[in-house]
């Protein structure tokens, strides 16, 4: 049932986007590159459609249930990195005040 809410809550954004974006292209390309403009934005969403889908299918087919969730992964990795990050910097905060101290009693 959430599958449905979510589709439904797609659908809807789908519904606005194409009219702002249409809108958009026109205010960001001058007229002589419209038409190369529309081209591509139609382009690009479509293969887009075709091919995030698959590339979704082939994580999950070779991670299984591990990559059901990219936004955790991501979340986890972004965590893993600021953890490493602030790991990192109160190292080299101790290894400067020690070379600080050191310097002041020469």
């Amino acid at each position: 049932m959430v599958v449905c809410y979510f589709l439904l809550l797609v659908a809807a954004a789908r519904t606005f986007l194409w009219p702002a974006s249409a809108a958009f292209v026109v205010s960001l390309v001058p007229q002589q590159h419209f038409a190369y403009a529309v081209t591509w934005n139609t382009v690009t969403f479509q293969l887009a459609s075709v091919i995030g889908p698959a590339v979704g299918g082939a994580l999950l087919a070779l991670f299984g249930h591990f990559c059901q969730s990219p936004a955790a992964l991501c979340f986890f990795h972004q965590c893993y990195r600021q953890c490493n990050n602030s790991y990192a910097r109160s190292f080299n905060k101790k290894e400067s005040f020690r070379s600080k101290s050191r310097a002041d009693d020469r």
